[in-house]
């Protein structure tokens, strides 16, 4: 196992995170975008661990060229095993996206054992297929409880030219895990 990874943590640039951990980064670039996300998922892919990536249109097909110009074997044997999955979204509603994670993390445990669980969703993405951004963050606040009684580390990356403020404030408190850990190592 890669230094700094294992089933109960995660290294991402400059901190470790504990599974059951549900963060967000904040950006306002393409750099800022794949920053943190890509590596862990990279990492992920490495490592046989279960990925996840939500997002969708041009922003899911950054995510994937990024994801290969570092790691193309590892992204085709992964999504040949079943170990790397992408969604649009995880629901439409709160009760839908809570039930999305609820299954999917607890299809992941059982189908590949004592794993760690990596996601990342990008939030404008989501936003886009909820009835509205108010329900995307109900959700966000509900989803920490899924994250935490698993191994799982989820990342939510928020592209500040997206949102409007009070919309970020509520990502901030949505995400508690990130002031734990110092919030400016989540922002670009």
């Amino acid at each position: 196992m890669k230094r700094g990874a294992s089933r109960d943590q995660v290294e991402l640039p400059g901190v470790m995170v504990q599974a059951g951990s549900h963060l967000a980064t904040y950006f306002n670039s393409e750099a800022g975008r794949t920053r943190i996300a890509v590596p862990f998922l990279r990492e992920g892919l490495a490592l046989g661990q279960p990925c996840f990536l939500i997002a969708s249109g041009k922003v899911l097909e950054r995510y994937i060229r990024a994801l290969e110009k570092g790691a193309k074997a590892e992204l085709a044997k992964a999504r040949r095993l079943g170990l790397f999955a992408t969604a649009p979204t995880p629901g439409r509603t709160v009760e839908e996206a809570l039930a999305f994670w609820d299954e999917r993390i607890g299809a992941a445990l059982s189908g590949y054992g004592p794993t760690l669980v990596r996601i990342v969703g990008d939030m404008a993405c989501v936003k886009a297929r909820f009835t509205d951004v108010r329900q995307m963050l109900i959700f966000e606040h509900q989803v920490s409880a899924v994250i935490k009684r698993s191994p799982t580390v989820a990342v939510c990356q928020y592209d500040v030219r997206e949102f409007d403020g009070p919309s970020l404030l509520e990502a901030i408190k949505a995400h508690p895990d990130v002031s734990n850990l110092g919030f400016v190592k989540f922002v670009t």
